[in-house]
Formats: structure tokens, sequence, C-alpha cells
């Protein structure tokens, strides 16, 4: 097995709703009480005033109201497993309250069941940015990276709360973009930790696929955060030019890449969406956005 920066690229790509979730669901995400109470915290917020509490209420449907009463039992149990130290029992009973709200979806009207399905898919990329940053934030501290880091991780933790609360609000939609934006932060940063040879030996990608498969990942996240940033921040037309000249470009090294992983050189292949993401960055802070990287 080789040793790489972060967890498990098979474990990215079921919390992104990938290929190979059905394989990867029964890999845990870092567990430490940082985390934890950061899901308890989000979660109870979610389940007492939330947009899809309020829709399962308003829906007056017997069965969604009782599996909203259940998860909220179960929410109890997991704070009190948390406040004892017993935090691998809180985050499984956290992820069984939460699965018992999205049991509620038949029960509902369509447009709240779609609502549902984005809140699941916003979850399980919250739980992404989430490991990430945990295990930047540690590797930050074990090698006194500084006032740097610490405004990286503070930038992450403000666009989470900002997509939190956006999500809460019952805007799932824009939260969710809010949070692609803070998973480009905190995956480019990290990006910058494994260059520096800063390496994390117990989080492993188990195959050369699986680290490729992780970039892919990476490089899609940095396409959209583009495109989002090109519209919010309406960059001057001087520089349009070039941004549209540096994201063309790295559609090329992609491509590239995926010709080399289809080969089965998936080491050179790794290497190559390193230089796409460089591009991508590079027209992310030209847009008016800052990426670490």
């Amino acid at each position: 097995m080789r040793s790489f920066l972060l967890f498990s690229a098979l474990l990215l790509f079921a919390v992104a709703g990938g290929p190979a979730g059905a394989d990867a669901a029964e890999k845990r995400l870092p567990v430490n009480t940082d985390t934890v109470m950061q899901k308890l915290a989000y979660s109870k917020n979610l389940l007492e005033n939330g947009a899809i509490a309020k829709a399962i209420v308003q829906s007056n449907d017997p069965a969604a109201l009782e599996r909203l009463q259940k998860s909220k039992a179960i929410l109890k149990a997991a704070e009190e497993d948390a406040r004892a130290g017993r935090l691998v029992e809180a985050d499984d009973k956290i992820g069984q309250a939460l699965a018992m709200v999205r049991s509620a979806m038949p029960n509902i009207q369509t447009e709240d069941a779609k609502h549902l399905r984005q809140l699941k898919s916003y979850n399980s990329r919250r739980d992404s940015v989430l490991a990430f940053l945990t295990t930047y934030d540690r590797v930050a501290k074990e090698k006194s990276l500084g006032a740097h880091a610490t405004a990286i991780s503070r930038e992450v933790k403000a666009r989470l709360a900002k997509a939190d609360g956006l999500v809460t609000s019952g805007d799932v939609e824009q939260g969710a973009r809010e949070l692609e934006k803070a998973y480009a932060v905190v995956t480019s940063a990290t990006a910058q930790l494994r260059q520096g040879d800063t390496l994390v030996r117990e989080l492993k990608f188990e195959t050369p696929k699986d680290e490729y498969l992780y970039e892919i990942d990476r490089n899609d996240s940095l396409a959209s955060v583009l495109k989002m940033t090109i519209a919010e921040k309406k960059p001057d037309p001087r520089f349009l030019a070039q941004i549209e000249k540096l994201k063309a470009d790295a559609d090329k090294v992609r491509a590239e890449a995926e010709d080399q992983a289809n080969a089965g050189r998936f080491d050179q292949a790794i290497e190559t969406l390193g230089r796409a993401a460089k591009l991508l960055i590079t027209a992310i802070r030209m847009s008016g956005l800052f990426i670490p990287g």
C-alpha cells in the first residue's frame, strides 16, 4: 500500500456520490471530539430548525412525524455518548438519526423529497470537508506551520458555517455551492502539505487508481468553483480572456491524464492532474477567490 496525505480516495468518492460508494460505504471517516461535536450541533439544528424538519411537521403525516421524533431521540442518545467520550458510538448514532429523517422521504411531498435527497448529498460532502480539515489542522500543528495554516483553517470553518446556515434556512443548493468552495480550499491546502512531503502515514490510498480517482474529484471541484467564482465575482474583462485560456489549458491537460489512466499509467496521470489543478487554481485566483496551492 502507498501512504499519502489524506484519507482513501475510495472513501472520498463514496461521500461525493461517485462510483465507489458501495464498496467504500463501510469505511469510517476520522472520528475525534471536534468533528463529532460539530456534526452533533449541525444535526441538532437541522432537526429542530431546519427546512426538512419544518416540512415534515407541515406535512402532518403520522409516519413522517414519528420518524422525526425517533431521530431526535437517537440524536439525544448520541449527545450523551459524546459527553461520555464514546465518540465512535456518538458518530454512529448521528448517522442513524439523519438516516431516520431521510426515511421519511416517501411520506412527504415530492418537492420535500427532492430537498431531502439534496440534503443527503450535502451531508456526505460536508463529512468529506470535515475529514480533510481535521487532518489538515493536526498536521499543520505538528509541523508548526503557523499563521498561514490557521488562516486556511478559519476560512474553511467560516465557509462551512455559512453553508450550514444556508442549508438550515432551506437553501440547500446555495449551501452546496458554498460548501464546494470550502472543499476546494481545504483539498488544495492539503495538496500543498503533500508537496512539502508532509505525509500522514495512517491515511492511505490503497492503489494508484484510488489516488487518481481522488485527483479527478478534486479537479472537478476546482472546475466547479472556478465557474461559480466567475459568476459571482465578475472579473475584469481584461483578465477574463486569460482565465478562459487557463481553463482551456487545464481541460487539455486533464484529457492527457485521462488517456494515461485509460492506458493504466496511473502514476503519470496523477502527476498530470496535478498540473491541471495548478492551472485551475491560478484561474480561480485571477477570478477573485484565493485558493491555496
